[in-house]
């Protein structure tokens, strides 16, 4: 979910009550929503088969790898609820045969993913993993493709478009 959604959900609950006026929320794009909820459709079935994948290296005594999200807090009565309280890694992490550390950012994309989809945090743990020895993997499924593809985040073919360079349009 998006930080400032749930930064401004978190502040409005905590109005609530106060007597302040509440923020109006602006309306949703009824477009932009169904193209969130598709996209996370597509993400989901992806993160479904690459835990399969994980799944079948564990059985065959390959690898340990697990899917991961971001820390939380157990809050409200009786700590029954989480909260988000930071920001996670990769969303795979595990260990190969061997000692390997491996962490796995997985994206899926219409049709080109781009550095600036990958989150600042995100590319930090996979930086971090290859810096101490680990394999740090990018896997991407392009859908209007059909292809799927898993490289070492270190080889990953990033391009810089014209859009891309400062100045250019």
């Amino acid at each position: 979910m998006n930080s400032a959604i749930v930064l401004a959900a978190q502040r409005r609950r905590a109005l609530e009550g106060t007597g302040e006026t509440l923020p109006e929320e602006p309306a949703a794009d009824p477009r932009r929503v169904a193209a969130g909820h598709a996209a996370r459709d597509h993400g989901a079935g992806f993160e479904a088969w690459l835990s399969a994948q994980h799944k079948l290296a564990s059985a065959a005594g390959i690898a340990r790898i697990r899917k991961v999200g971001p820390p939380v807090a157990h809050t409200g009565l009786g700590g029954r609820e989480l909260r988000v309280v930071g920001l996670g890694p990769a969303d795979y992490q595990g260990v190969a045969r061997g000692g390997r550390a491996v962490a796995i950012e997985a994206k899926s994309v219409e049709a080109r993913l781009s550095w600036a989809d990958i989150p600042q945090h995100q590319r930090d743990d996979l930086d971090d993993v290859a810096a101490l020895g680990g394999l740090a993997l990018l896997a991407v499924e392009v859908r209007e493709a059909q292809l799927f593809a898993v490289v070492e985040w270190g080889a990953a073919p990033w391009r810089v478009t014209r859009r891309a360079r400062p100045g250019r349009a």
